[in-house]
């Protein structure tokens, strides 16, 4: 298997057939055969200021590394979801540009995609759960259908479908109903 090195430093001559062929003209060019709107809209933000960067007469093949970090520059503080969409515009427009043969090098091969940070913990806290619990505002059903899945961590499925037949079989003596019934009185489970 044989391997070609990319060059360092792109080569400034324009590749056969791309003569002439600049960085604007090229996004123009990219951005028409985007089909959705939205797409276009996204890459053009980006692309606008690459294309600001390099100059109305920067040719596509002399694109480098450090252009590409210059556009990325702007989006530095950003979120990582902001990064990776303007990344991706880049990307993609240089994906582009390699399949139309107007470039040798990938100008984006130093860039990385940044992992989205965690979500915060959705939980309610402890103390709002408590006040929930044990307010007497609401009905005693409530409280107990809403302490049920902590207390038990129960899907709340399975605690409204455990509801349903409890209500449906409160007169009968059935072991679960009672066992619900005590639980709710006492407020254990």
């Amino acid at each position: 298997m044989s391997v070609v090195a990319f060059p360092a430093q792109p080569d400034p001559t324009p590749l056969p057939g791309t003569a002439g062929s600049t960085t604007a003209a090229a996004i123009e060019r990219f951005l028409e055969s985007r089909t959705a709107a939205t797409t276009r809209a996204g890459y053009a933000e980006t692309l606008t200021h690459l294309a600001a960067i390099t100059g109305p007469d920067h040719s596509v093949a002399a694109l480098t590394p450090e252009q590409y970090a210059a556009v990325m520059d702007r989006w530095q503080a950003a979120s990582a979801a902001t990064w990776n969409r303007h990344l991706s515009a880049l990307v993609s427009f240089t994906t582009w540009a390699q399949r139309q043969e107007l470039l040798a090098t990938n100008p984006a091969r130093r860039l990385e995609r940044r992992k989205p940070g965690r979500r915060g913990d959705r939980a309610i806290p402890r103390a709002r759960l408590e006040t929930l619990f044990t307010d007497t505002a609401h009905a005693l059903r409530e409280r107990v259908l809403w302490r049920l899945p902590y207390g038990t961590a129960a899907h709340s499925c399975l605690a409204c479908s455990m509801s349903a037949s409890v209500t449906r079989s409160a007169s009968a003596s059935l072991p679960e109903a009672r066992r619900f019934s005590q639980a709710a009185r006492t407020g254990r489970f």
